[in-house]
């Protein structure tokens, strides 16, 4: 699916992208936009070319959807995708989203040709084949991975739910299923100094819930961050 940016000339490239930190592109003129803080980006007849402040010069391309610039060094830069996201809308049906199996079968499509099938065609078929996937993700997975876990995935991948909900979630997936038995085998390994076992028991049952609260944030900001949920 990734195409010469002079296909899509007339479609903006303006807005934020993650690097994975966010950077704004504003558009200079019709070819031309201002990447703030790094340099400047410009359109061309074979993609596009990045040229930083330091005078670094660097080739790109970009994806069909225009949500991808995947440049010559191996850096990519992926569209916020937060306002791609139907959240609020109706419950998601399946593990993978519309927009999500769209970012798979372009994912897909880069690794697999399919021998004298011209490339509209074959992005068909990869989709038909991911959408059909993934609407049997959920009850495969349930055959021999845990409900929780299967949840646990549902819910990172969840583009309908706001991040706080997802979090939370997640969250209460993690401290429902590791809490008592993280704490239970660090307490079994460790003999803290000054205190009763009473007061250790506590101390490291308030460690381990922090530390998955911790870990369910950081699953859910890295995921949309990157662009897939």
């Amino acid at each position: 699916l990734f195409s010469q940016l002079s296909r899509f000339n007339k479609m903006s490239l303006e807005g934020t992208w993650l690097l994975p930190w966010p950077v704004a592109l504003s558009a200079e003129d019709d070819t031309k936009y201002n990447a703030d803080g790094i340099g400047t980006l410009e359109v061309g007849e074979s993609g596009v070319t990045l040229t930083t402040a330091s005078g670094d010069s660097f080739s790109g391309i970009v994806n069909s959807r225009k949500t991808k610039i995947v440049f010559s060094n191996g850096s990519t830069w992926s569209r916020e995708a937060e306002a791609e996201r139907d959240i609020g809308g109706p419950p998601q049906e399946h593990m993978l989203s519309e927009r999500q199996v769209n970012i798979v079968t372009e994912k897909v499509n880069q690794e697999v040709d399919i021998w004298l099938i011209g490339e509209e065609r074959e992005a068909k078929i990869i989709h038909k084949c991911v959408s059909t996937i993934n609407e049997h993700l959920d009850p495969a997975f349930r055959t021999f991975v845990p409900d929780d876990w299967v949840e646990a995935m549902r819910t990172t991948l969840d583009d309908v739910k706001e991040s706080v909900e997802k979090k939370t979630g997640l969250n209460d997936i993690l401290q429902r299923n590791l809490q008592d038995s993280l704490s239970d085998a660090i307490n079994a390994r460790i003999d803290l100094p000054l205190v009763g076992e009473g007061t250790e028991k506590k101390i490291l049952g308030v460690v381990v819930k922090l530390l998955l609260k911790e870990v369910a944030e950081r699953c859910i900001d890295g995921l949309e961050k990157s662009g897939f949920a």
